[in-house]
């Protein structure tokens, strides 16, 4: 599992996540980048996304990220031959 962002700014009566976790705060790309890299040069070949709501990620950055943008940069990782998304809240 490779966690991009952590927290969540959705207020959702069924959910306590963001009393526990706090707000959505997404990870640079470059250190998930490297991170990656780090992975696959230790012979990991799928990588597992994950954050409460990845589709959020790269909202609260200054650079212009997105997860469109993190994943063109993933797949041109060599070697790196799956990619999988976790909790994707589509609203």
């Amino acid at each position: 599992y490779l966690k991009i962002a952590d927290g969540c700014d959705h207020t959702c009566t069924f959910c306590d996540i963001p009393n526990i976790k706090g707000k959505h705060e997404s990870r640079i790309p470059k250190e998930i980048i490297k991170e990656a890299k780090e992975l696959v040069n230790n012979n990991i070949k799928e990588i597992i996304l994950i954050s409460q709501d990845i589709t959020q990620y790269g909202k609260d950055l200054e650079e212009k990220a997105n997860l469109v943008r993190l994943l063109n940069d993933l797949i041109k990782i060599d070697n790196l031959r799956r990619i999988r998304l976790m909790y994707l809240r589509c609203v």
